[in-house]
């Protein structure tokens, strides 16, 4: 532990109140106050002397972050999370501040992927923040940095809070870091640190992009361009996804479904490389179904059928239609399941296919039981393991089967995430203070929750725990207790993680760091609890592996979704090396990059997509 001074008043920085970790500090809970620490300004989790983490963070830079902690603005709005006070050790050297604690809220880029995304919650949301970057500017204040994960949101009130405020540019101090994916073409390459360089065009181009994705599900440069392979190069060509030589995401509505006046404001941004702040009609947006053909949209009439709408409130914005099922076949994928009045919120496919559908408000399995009543897919997540079923809302986690209640938990989050995963029948969970299963043996080994992420395949575990300085891998034996120790690379700081199981004791674990602004991938092929292969590239490169999409591990193959259809890889335990191999001809149309892929029985494929499951045999 660790003594501190906040507004001349001596803390104790616990540890164990880590709420969170960035790529240049972070998060903990004292009282009802945040305090935000940067990595390497002090020692901190009981390492001796001064943290090697120092060397990511310039002396120069530390004195421009407090600089802006001292000069911050005052009077900006209630959604900027500012700063109150500088932190401080007993020596007198700045290493942070001090901050409102936000609860119940989660980064906007959550609740902008996913299946349960919700054009009109989020509409509303970015309506809020629109608001709060016409009133920085007021104040000659930029967000420079302005991307999906410095935005929280809560969909339970629609309230938005913008965090990560050291980095804003204001009073002639620069905003030094932006997210490739949301910074402004015309300054890639240009360094951000030298002078001031944004302007509140460039928040409006940040904002648009978020705009985008909410509305769309996919980048403004999202798609598959013939020439330009990578976005970085096509937003420098403004080869925007309105271009008719992209090939689009098959799960991508029709860009129709906007008003025009919103959709040409979108499209003179990204092709004619406008910079203006959004039209009134981009920010009032209400969304309405058809009654005739099930479209969501925000126009006056149906942009498909010109049919009858119904308003969409923000917490039912999308609305399943009538029930169909068939078996029609196409070529080698057979379609096993379609839905044209519920949306698949969880499947999974073993010796049979079983999924949840939600119509309206009540939750179905494959066999028509009826599960819950009043279920709110917004709200609640779920998952499936052999017959049992769990709904994760907040923290709180019930696990249930047909007889009834079998078990109430609750749940820790790591970067946002719920920790649960489910294996041969039993699902597996983080709390407040270990590993755990809802069946023996309980407990698999003792961990800190907020800290530990962990992902479980049928044989196969993998563990994640990391502290302020430290971070550490380990494996685990579903079924066992214990952890043992996994050897690779392991920084702490912000990053996401998702793992790939082949049913046996191999695994491919995808990390995507953020150094900079800038996104990394790294992929590692685990078998027998060691690395057998690698790979670390850039996540908006050339290499055309897709990062974090669904996966599926056969052998020494990866077949991933993604938007060009099924991407194979190549991983060669000998050399050590993580290959692109092939695309699978044809397979854009039952897959893309929002797929979920299962293994299916006889080495086959299941495509999980909202309203249908496909059958694809590739052998």
């Amino acid at each position: 532990m660790t003594d501190l001074l906040v507004g001349g008043r001596r803390i104790t920085l616990d540890p164990r109140a880590l709420l969170g970790i960035g790529g240049e500090a972070s998060v903990y809970r004292s009282d009802e106050l945040a305090l935000k620490v940067f990595h390497g300004a002090t020692q901190i989790g009981g390492s001796g002397g001064r943290s090697a983490g120092i060397a990511a963070i310039e002396a120069r830079e530390l004195a421009l972050k407090e600089r802006k902690i001292t000069a911050f603005p005052n009077g900006l709005p209630h959604s900027v999370v500012a700063p109150i006070d500088a932190l401080r050790t007993l020596d007198g050297r700045f290493v942070g501040y001090s901050m409102r604690r936000i609860d119940d809220a989660r980064p906007l880029g959550e609740l902008l992927s996913g299946r349960g995304r919700e054009r009109a919650l989020l509409c509303r949301v970015l309506a809020g923040l629109a608001e709060s970057l016409e009133a920085l500017h007021r104040r000659d204040v930029r967000v420079g940095d302005l991307n999906d994960y410095n935005v929280l949101a809560s969909p339970s009130d629609l309230a938005h809070y913008l965090i990560d405020v050291d980095s804003y540019q204001f009073a002639g101090l620069p905003c030094t870091v932006a997210h490739e994916r949301f910074l402004a073409p015309e300054l890639y390459g240009v360094d951000l640190g030298r002078a001031p360089r944004f302007e509140p065009e460039h928040d409006w181009y940040a904002f648009a992009v978020l705009l985008f994705i909410a509305v769309f599900g996919v980048h403004p440069f999202g798609g598959v361009h013939p020439k330009l392979n990578t976005l970085l190069k096509r937003a420098t060509a403004r080869a925007s996804i309105f271009d008719p030589a992209v090939r689009i995401p098959r799960g991508v509505p029709r860009f129709e479904i906007l008003g025009d006046r919103a959709l040409d404001w979108l499209r003179r941004i990204f092709e004619d490389g406008t910079r203006e702040r959004p039209p009134r009609e981009a920010l009032r947006l209400e969304w309405s179904v058809c009654s005739r053909c099930g479209t969501e949209h925000a126009r006056m009439r149906c942009p498909n059928c010109l049919g009858p709408t119904a308003l969409v409130h923000a917490s039912d914005a999308t609305q399943p239609r009538q029930y169909a099922a068939d078996s029609s076949r196409d070529g080698w994928a057979t379609t096993a399941a379609t839905f044209s009045d519920g949306r698949i919120v969880a499947a999974q496919w073993s010796r049979s296919l079983r999924y949840l559908i939600v119509r309206g408000e009540r939750l179905y399995d494959e066999s028509a039981h009826l599960w819950l009543e009043g279920f709110d897919p917004a709200r609640t997540e779920v998952r499936l393991a052999g017959d049992k079923l769990a709904l994760l809302r907040r923290d709180q986690l019930l696990i249930l089967d047909r007889e009834g209640l079998r078990g109430r938990h609750r749940v820790a989050s790591f970067e946002g995430q719920p920790q649960i995963g489910a294996a041969g029948g039993a699902f597996y969970f983080v709390s407040d203070d270990s590993l755990d299963c809802d069946q023996e043996p309980y407990r698999v080994a003792p961990v800190l929750g907020g800290q530990t992420w962990f992902a479980v395949g049928e044989r196969l575990g993998i563990v994640y725990y990391q502290t302020a300085t430290l971070a550490f891998f380990f494996t685990f034996e579903p079924g066992r207790p214990g952890l043992r120790p996994l050897t690779l690379p392991a920084r702490p700081g912000r990053q996401r993680l998702a793992a790939h199981f082949d049913g046996g004791d191999s695994a491919l674990l995808e990390i995507l760091r953020t150094e900079a602004g800038r996104e990394w991938l790294e992929l590692y092929y685990i078998r027998g609890g060691v690395v057998r292969a690698s790979r670390r590239v850039p996540r908006l490169g050339d290499h055309g592996i897709p990062p974090l999409q669904s996966k599926i591990l056969r052998g020494d193959h990866v077949v991933c979704a993604s938007d060009e259809g099924i991407v194979t890889l190549r991983v060669d335990g000998d050399r050590g090396t993580i290959e692109r191999e092939t695309i699978i001809s044809g397979s854009d149309v039952h897959v893309d990059a929002a797929t979920t892929l299962l293994t299916a029985p006889g080495g086959a494929i299941g495509a999980v997509h909202s309203t249908r499951i496909v059958r694809l045999d590739l052998a």
